[in-house]
């Protein structure tokens, strides 16, 4: 495997991609005792508890994909912007998870679009790692910076690039990201891209954009 390869953890705990530096996005708190577990029945029940158990339940709740759960810890006044042990929003979770519907309503309810994590990702960098184009174009219409950089100074267009996900790195950058922004080790998403052997990413990066109002 290439120097220059990266990888990430995926959801069963395996690694996804290769990498010299074990850079990857962590789960986070679910599954490691900060959020309680609920049943559906004890939700119609939050508006009895403390705040900050309704706030730790949302996160939960967020990763689940219930906006039943969602709307109801919101409406007892959850915090929409409570962190858990890695800095993860119930927003970060929802855009990991492909939950356009939850992200779409924690964004409503004030959620902060470029929330960091504690290795300054954002719901946009998670998006465009899993692939979610229906949640990259939510969050970029919501003004989420798309060009973002993390603890290693890679956009959501570098971690979209890396995996082939050719949908949401279109996304990106008909939201205006920078093809040519560069990680702390000098590569471009194209050059991720390349060491991948993600060839039709290779092509959408490589082309020209052309200019439709260009008259000369």
């Amino acid at each position: 495997m290439g120097e220059d390869e990266i990888e990430m953890e995926g959801e069963n705990g395996q690694r996804e991609g290769a990498g010299e530096d074990g850079q990857r996005f962590e789960e986070g708190d679910i599954g490691r005792g900060e959020v309680e577990e609920m049943t559906e029945e004890s939700v119609v029940e939050e508006k009895t508890l403390p705040a900050d158990m309704n706030s730790r339940g949302l996160l939960q709740s967020a990763t689940r994909g219930s906006m039943e759960e969602v709307q109801v810890l919101l409406g007892a006044g959850a915090d929409v912007g409570h962190r858990g042990w890695t800095m993860w929003t119930a927003l970060h979770y929802a855009a990991k998870q492909r939950h356009a519907d939850i992200v779409r309503c924690l964004i409503g309810n004030g959620a902060e679009v470029d929330a960091r994590t504690d290795v300054r990702q954002t719901p946009l960098h998670l998006a465009a790692w899993r692939g979610h184009a229906a949640v990259v174009r939510l969050l970029a219409a919501s003004s989420a910076d798309v060009d973002a950089k993390d603890q290693w100074g890679r956009t959501p267009l570098h971690w979209a690039a890396p995996y082939g996900n050719a949908e949401a790195a279109m996304a990106l950058l008909e939201a205006g990201a920078d093809r040519d922004a560069k990680e702390d080790a000098g590569n471009t998403a194209l050059d991720l891209a390349r060491v991948n052997k993600r060839q039709w990413m290779v092509e959408i990066l490589s082309s020209i954009p052309t200019n439709d109002c260009d008259v000369n």
